[in-house]
């Protein structure tokens, strides 16, 4: 469960959030990504599910207004966006979608798929860029960031979302999901993996993931207040996601930039 955020190409900052292990393993799952028998059903689910709770927020926080198209777009940024599939969902919702990820072949399939929609082909803007260099000449920029399940597939997480909070307007939202760390989530990613194939085999390293409230100390250093934390429920009969109020497996955080 993850949107990559990945590297293939040296990045001019000398800090980097990237984990080189990750780099091959989602590199080789490129070719695969908008295919309907690539295994990454699940991930297809979390982006729906992440693309209606952001269309939720967009409207709950008079970010959008309803019929309001247009002028005035939303402007967004998904950090990790992979090969696509949540930047074509928030693309359709009228916003100004700006996509960065550093792996340069998932950034070819997503503009190439993206290319063949009249919506998505107008209003996404592509970028293969670390966000630690894009944070350099886009602070203060979007309303929303959005970073959906990559916090667990980098180093320096902290870091990492230092350079997400910097390109946030004052009062926009920083909308992050990920796999906690956890006994719960090391059971359900060996379960998930090696037992159910829900997912590729090495999709997560639960040692590199972070606990909800590991998450919030780090967000909130950032003068940002966290609006809202939920868990995700997967029905595996129906294959669906959902909301719960648990977060031992899997979360989304929802935080505000006060100045």
């Amino acid at each position: 469960m993850h949107s990559t955020y990945l590297i293939s190409c040296k990045m001019s900052t000398n800090r980097s959030t990237i984990n080189e292990k990750e780099v091959s393993f989602f590199k080789n799952l490129s070719e695969g990504w908008w295919k309907e028998d690539s295994g990454l059903q699940l991930l297809h689910e979390t982006n729906r599910l992440m693309g209606a709770f952001v269309q939720e927020e967009l409207f709950r926080t008079g970010l959008k207004t309803q019929g309001a198209r247009g002028s005035g777009q939303v402007k967004i940024l998904e950090v990790g966006c992979g090969g696509g599939f949540l930047t074509e969902i928030l693309a359709r919702m009228d916003c100004e979608v700006t996509a960065i990820e550093v792996v340069p072949e998932l950034v070819e399939i997503a503009k190439n798929h993206a290319s063949s929609g009249p919506v998505t082909s107008k209003t996404t803007t592509y970028i293969a860029q670390s966000i630690e260099d894009h944070a350099k000449h886009n602070a203060n920029k979007y309303d929303v960031v959005v970073s959906n399940f990559v916090l667990e597939h980098v180093d320096e997480k902290e870091y990492f979302l230092d350079s997400c909070t910097k390109c946030v307007k004052r009062g926009g939202l920083l909308i992050v999901s990920a796999m906690s760390k956890t006994i719960w989530s090391w059971l359900i990613i060996n379960l998930y993996e090696r037992v159910f194939a829900y997912v590729p085999r090495g999709t997560d390293d639960w040692n590199m993931c972070i606990t909800a409230q590991d998450t919030h100390k780090m967000i909130r250093k950032n003068n940002f207040e966290i609006i809202d934390t939920r868990g995700y429920f997967h029905n595996i009969l129906t294959g669906k996601l959902s909301w719960w109020s648990w977060w031992s497996i899997a979360y989304v955080i929802e935080a505000k930039k006060l100045y």
